[in-house]
């Protein structure tokens, strides 16, 4: 063990590069984090691994459920919901003609999915999609036609797994001192990635000259002179 960590400190000086600098950092840190012998839920303390991932996995199950509270303002939940049935009747009547997901669009998509990502739930990958046979491009994108046509997301589009990350000076017992972590559809992520290269293209053109926020190469800073 003392050998391979002096060897690891020789590659990183004789490298010069950053990144094997920060993985010494990261690898110092994930050392001092200490892993919780059981975890506080509704007053009682768990200590069965099993018992602590349901508990886990109902945390976060609850964090995904929209709920009714007291304090909410109805008023504004009314109008957002209107605002979205607008918007849907909108979409649904308008004039305009769908241009149908092309196999190139599908190919594009998929080579800019990262590699050496963590498998999703059905152990799929990128590495798998950018491997596969052409013929895959022409399924994605006759299922990519087809949940646009229907308005219908697919429930694997909304499954993932989640790995608990915990927070920087938060309880390592408690639940709620957790980030989740999402490792999401890859498919679905293949049909995010067509969806954002059509905005992508389009948005120069649809989006107002006076938008500063959430715009590629463009600061908010910028705003202020229209101000002054």
């Amino acid at each position: 063990m003392a050998c391979e960590r002096k060897q690891f400190y020789n590659q990183i000086v004789e490298s010069g590069k950053s990144t094997n600098f920060y993985k010494l950092i990261r690898r110092g840190l994930s050392n001092t984090i200490l892993k919780p012998q059981c975890f506080m839920n509704e007053g009682q303390l768990i200590f069965d691994l099993a018992n602590q991932s349901k508990g886990f996995a109902r945390f976060y199950e609850d964090l995904a459920v929209p709920k009714q509270l007291e304090q909410f303002d109805s008023d504004y939940q009314e109008s957002t919901q209107f605002n979205l049935e607008l918007i849907r009747k909108i979409v649904l009547e308008s004039k305009d003609t769908f241009s149908p997901i092309t196999p190139e669009e599908v190919k594009s998509a998929i080579l800019k999915l990262n590699n050496n990502e963590s498998s999703d739930e059905y152990g799929i990958c990128a590495e798998h999609l950018k491997l596969a046979s052409s013929t895959i491009f022409n399924v994605l994108s006759v299922l990519f036609n087809a949940i646009i046509e229907h308005c219908y997301i697919p429930l694997q589009f909304l499954s993932g797994i989640i790995t608990p990350i915990i927070k920087k000076g938060k309880d390592a017992a408690d639940f709620g001192s957790y980030r989740g972590k999402t490792v999401s559809y890859t498919i679905g992520k293949v049909f995010e990635h067509v969806i954002l290269i059509r905005i992508e293209l389009r948005l120069p053109f649809d989006q107002s000259s006076l938008q500063f926020g959430f715009t590629k190469n463009i600061s908010i800073l910028l705003a202020a002179l229209l101000i002054n």
